[in-house]
């Protein structure tokens, strides 16, 4: 993952993406509008997002951000972020975020790291990542990042996301709603 990318500038951005293929006539066509965040200032991190899969970039294997922001059971979760060291002796390596069910109950702690330990020289920016290891029950998550990380200014928005159950949907009858089902026959 690469943040910030040099050219694109924070604020409204639009990408538009075709893809086409060696067969004629056929392609896709996306346009998406977001917010391109501005980079963090040292000691503070953000944006943050769920992960739940790993992807190869060149010769390389990534944590990829989720685009559904739904978690099925048995998908590693983590959270990941773009920070900048603060340069101050004695700062901290290692943070703690929080996960915060909706449906109430305790929090449970997500420790989070560099993850490159020893950054080259100059190099104060670089990315968070926190990983869960325990089972979450399925409903609505937060994940509140580290309040270390945040800015003086401005509240890191948390990462809301759903775990859903494994469990198979309840099944309906297969019978037609009354207005649907044939009319008995009268008799004659």
């Amino acid at each position: 993952m690469l943040f910030p990318v040099e050219g694109v500038r924070p604020g409204d951005t639009t990408v538009d993406l075709t893809v086409t293929a060696d067969v004629e006539e056929v392609s896709a066509k996306v346009r998406r509008s977001f917010e391109v965040p501005k980079p963090p200032k040292p000691g503070e991190a953000h944006p943050w997002f769920l992960s739940d899969h790993q992807v190869r970039f060149g010769e390389s294997v990534v944590l990829a951000p989720s685009l559904d922001e739904v978690v099925s059971p048995g998908e590693a979760i983590s959270f990941i972020g773009y920070g900048c060291r603060s340069g101050k002796a004695g700062a901290a390596a290692s943070f703690s975020g929080r996960l915060v069910p909706f449906s109430g109950g305790a929090p449970v702690p997500v420790p989070i790291t560099w993850l490159d330990e020893s950054p080259k020289a100059g190099d104060s920016c670089s990315w968070l990542y926190g990983r869960v290891d325990a089972a979450l029950a399925p409903g609505l998550w937060s994940f509140e990042p580290p309040k270390e990380l945040a800015s003086a200014k401005k509240a890191v928005a948390p990462v809301e996301f759903s775990v859903v159950s494994d469990a198979p949907a309840p099944s309906t009858p297969a019978t037609l709603p009354a207005e649907l089902q044939p009319k008995p026959s009268s008799p004659r």
